[in-house]
């Protein structure tokens, strides 16, 4: 399993692992010989103990890869649970409460932290520009602590960076996104430039312990960021539980949407697979935009409004509701899902 997955998955399958190991031992099962019953079983107790389903899936992700190693004529396959686990995990996710979306950090929030001034500290230096880089980069948490000075190239406009592996990226083919100076004391880059004066970072990790305000040799955890963000917002006045590391993430696609950045634009910094994650942010962050509800009980000059009309790469004759901007976003359409096509816009006139 050591070479099949990236570092933080194998960090997380080996946590699950122990657990189970922990469980099957109270209960004189031999963890390597677990049967899909057993496992299913074992899942149960842990949704009872308080994990969410979610993280039960996750869970039992980490569980097939080991047990996929220790059988090899085993049910385990990849994407494909064994029926007693299948039917557990659908059962498991209609029992639970809906998923509590972490709120996104969004420019006022770092308006109000860029008015305080640094307490002097490397720490302080460190984290400045972990919120300011990861949110202008929109990077995901593992591909922030996981970057090298190396991987940066910085200039008049701003910074290039390459991201050498991430969660859609398991094979190391690598990506290159830039981010843009600002004009402002909220810059992501003279944030950054001001940490590397101060650590005297020059090749390695980019973002490292600090113990006692002294620099350390080793890469930050993926933890380190949520726990920065909370800190942060929590330094705010707000509730540090409704944020979380992912809130740099999600603020920079919903900060860009509304600010009118297109989807493609968006997509083209975050990396995403499909649009419909990001569609998702952009409806939470303008959920007044696009509404039907406008005006439908005021009396007054006709609406108009522009929607896109079918054309030969929409052949099925999707309207309005199917596209985002000149996006289809319906899966049996000739084109993928968040795949441009070309779509026209014609006026419509309510009379």
């Amino acid at each position: 399993m050591a070479d099949a997955y990236a570092k933080g998955t194998r960090r997380v399958y080996g946590v699950s692992w122990r657990f189970f190991e922990e469980w099957c031992a109270k209960r004189a099962i031999a963890p390597a010989a677990a049967t899909p019953e057993i496992v299913a079983t074992y899942l149960e107790s842990r949704l009872s103990g308080g994990l969410s389903s979610r993280a039960c899936t996750r869970e039992y992700g980490g569980l097939a890869a080991h047990l996929r190693d220790l059988q090899a004529d085993g049910p385990w396959l990849p994407g494909s649970p064994p029926d007693v686990v299948l039917r557990w995990l659908k059962g498991a996710h209609k029992r639970a409460r809906p998923a509590v979306k972490k709120r996104p950090l969004l420019p006022e929030h770092f308006t109000q932290l860029a008015d305080r001034p640094l307490n002097g500290t490397l720490t302080a230096a460190r984290d400045r520009a972990i919120l300011l880089f990861g949110f202008a980069g929109g990077f995901r948490r593992s591909e922030l602590v996981g970057l090298d000075v190396t991987d940066l190239e910085l200039g008049a406009e701003g910074a290039i960076v390459h991201i050498q592996r991430s969660k859609t990226d398991q094979d190391s083919t690598g990506a290159h996104i830039a981010i843009w100076r600002q004009h402002d004391r909220r810059c992501p880059i003279a944030a950054l430039e001001h940490y590397l004066r101060w650590s005297r970072i020059e090749d390695g990790p980019l973002f490292r312990s600090i113990r006692r305000d002294k620099l350390l040799g080793t890469r930050l955890y993926e933890d380190a960021v949520a726990r920065i963000v909370k800190a942060a917002v929590a330094s705010l006045g707000l509730n540090p539980r409704e944020y979380a590391g992912h809130s740099l993430r999600c603020g920079f696609v919903t900060a860009a949407a509304m600010r009118g950045a297109t989807l493609d634009e968006i997509m083209n910094t975050t990396r995403h697979r499909s649009a419909d994650q990001v569609i998702a942010y952009i409806r939470r962050a303008t959920p007044f935009e696009r509404n039907a509800s406008k005006g439908l009980l005021e009396d007054g000059p006709p609406l108009h409004r522009s929607i896109p009309e079918p054309t030969a790469s929409c052949g099925r004759g999707h309207v309005d509701r199917a596209h985002v901007g000149s996006y289809c976003l319906q899966g049996e359409c000739g084109e993928e899902r968040g795949v441009p096509s070309p779509v026209r816009r014609i006026e419509l006139r309510r009379s």
